[in-house]
């Protein structure tokens, strides 16, 4: 037995999971999803059918078995389709020994054609989480994501919510919010742990716009890093990036820093899930660019900005001289990031202009060179020693050398 998905679902369902969402099953729990419509769903459907039916008087029978093919309906559209589940919060926020329901995805095949046909049923969801989701992980899912920052168990005292609580009680875990509990899954199987929403307007409490969900204003607290990550607007009136910008203002107004957010971008796959799994079905030459892009953008950065994927220990080379340049190339060979740092006059600069003038000799092309000054005077000697120019030159100017 694996404890996650692999074991909870059939073979092509595992398969469409990671080529059509970019869900890597072997990180989440076995009650993550299950399959055709779960007990919690058909509860809150016959729920709803005794709500209505409580509506009608008597001899409105016409009515009353308008409500019960309805049910039916839904029940028989239902099928194939992957019940969602989360790991419940209380009523103050935290993570809860409970499972919390978050909605039933209806199976594409399945979805009434147009525009407004029914994705995500959330007739019966838990109404403490109402929609949120905090992805059940699996112990290899924990320890993968969260080994990194301390988190321990085993096998044999190990739940879903102990990861979470985890997360809760360790502000230097970045957290990203997406806007479903699918693309949370993609994005935890990038390395990124992520908490979905019910939608762009699903992160406020109920009947209170202004007000965030109590889970998300515990996960703002003390500083952590929160990225708001939303879907690529479909139009011009799509209010992602409205809603994008306000939930990360209200993340920053409860604590959260060194965050922000944003949307996928129209010449990339606009989703999360989607993103993930165009990296997964790539070619060589797309998935290098694709990579590229991802490492450019979607980092999983903590609040000291370091890629996680390139995160640990890191090899260290000393010097008792100045630093030269075939140091620098040597390490280049095995390192893709290299950090110098040395008192001035140690010539670091000088050895990164010859290593640079090596390359581009070597390869017969041009490299971009970016420099960031945290002193202006500086900017002028940078731009002098690479040849380059600098922000404060007039426009359509290079020039080597020192300013007049």
């Amino acid at each position: 037995m694996n404890n996650d998905l692999r074991d909870a679902l059939p073979p092509q369902t595992v398969g469409e999971l990671l080529s059509c969402h970019g869900i890597d099953p072997t990180l989440f729990h076995t009650n993550a999803i299950e399959l055709g419509p779960s007990g919690a769903y058909l509860t809150g459907l016959y729920h709803w059918l005794d709500e209505k039916n409580a509506e009608t008087t008597h001899g409105q029978c016409q009515t009353r078995a308008k409500n019960c093919a309805s049910v039916r309906r839904r029940t028989h559209q239902a099928e194939g389709g992957w019940s969602l589940f989360s790991v419940g919060v209380n009523r103050h926020g935290w993570p809860s020994h409970r499972q919390a329901f978050v909605g039933h995805r209806i199976h594409p095949s399945r979805r009434t054609p147009g525009p407004g046909g029914l994705r995500l049923d959330a007739t019966g969801w838990d109404e403490i989480n109402r929609g949120l989701t905090l992805p059940p992980l699996s112990l290899d899912g924990a320890l993968d994501l969260l080994g990194e920052h301390g988190f321990t168990s085993t096998p044999e005292t190990y739940t879903p919510e102990q990861s979470w609580l985890f997360v809760f009680q360790t502000p230097e875990v970045p957290v990203w919010i997406e806007e479903s509990a699918l693309k949370a899954m993609a994005a935890c199987s990038i390395g990124q742990i992520a908490v979905g929403v019910n939608g762009i307007n699903g992160w406020h409490q109920k009947g209170r716009s202004d007000r965030l969900m109590p889970a998300l204003k515990l996960l703002a607290k003390k500083g952590r890093k929160i990225v708001v990550r939303f879907d690529s607007p479909g139009s011009s009136k799509s209010q992602s990036k409205n809603q994008a910008r306000k939930l990360a203002r209200r993340m920053e107004s409860e604590g959260a820093r060194n965050g922000g957010w944003w949307c996928w971008l129209p010449d990339k796959p606009g989703k999360t899930d989607d993103f993930v799994a165009a990296l997964i079905k790539a070619d060589a030459e797309t998935k290098r660019e694709l990579r590229d892009w991802l490492d450019a953008y979607v980092t999983t950065s903590d609040t000291n900005s370091n890629y996680r994927r390139i995160k640990g220990t890191w090899t260290t080379h000393q010097t008792k001289d100045e630093f030269n340049a075939d140091d620098l190339l040597k390490v280049a060979e095995t390192h893709r990031v290299i950090v110098l740092k040395g008192a001035t006059g140690t010539g670091k600069s000088k050895a990164m202009l010859e290593a640079l003038e090596t390359l581009e000799a070597k390869t017969k092309a041009k490299f971009t060179v970016l420099g960031a000054y945290h002193r202006s005077p500086l900017v002028y000697k940078g731009a002098h020693e690479f040849g380059v120019k600098h922000l404060s030159a007039p426009p359509q100017i290079c020039r080597k050398g020192w300013p007049p």
